[in-house]
């Protein structure tokens, strides 16, 4: 068996202001699931105060080999290159 690793360059990133997200809502059973978990593991990361107030409904950004991506659990992905 051959292993290759592959390396990726990962920065994470604020949402630029000027990103444009799609208004039109997306019926997605999972996620709720997806939020609890994504809650979970900012909790577990050490990433998210006591106080904090979290809502179900926010998306997670990062350049991937400077490729700018937006995963949000409530769609199924809105990317925009660099």
């Amino acid at each position: 068996m051959v292993v290759t690793a592959s390396t990726q360059k990962i920065t994470w990133e604020l949402l630029p202001k000027d990103f444009i997200l799609d208004d039109e809502p997306v019926d997605n059973v999972n996620q709720p699931s997806l939020a609890a978990a994504l809650t979970e593991s900012l909790q577990m990361a050490g990433k998210l105060p006591e106080t904090a107030l979290v809502t179900t409904n926010y998306g997670i950004c990062a350049t991937i080999n400077e490729k700018f991506v937006v995963k949000a659990p409530d769609s199924c992905a809105a990317n925009k290159a660099s």
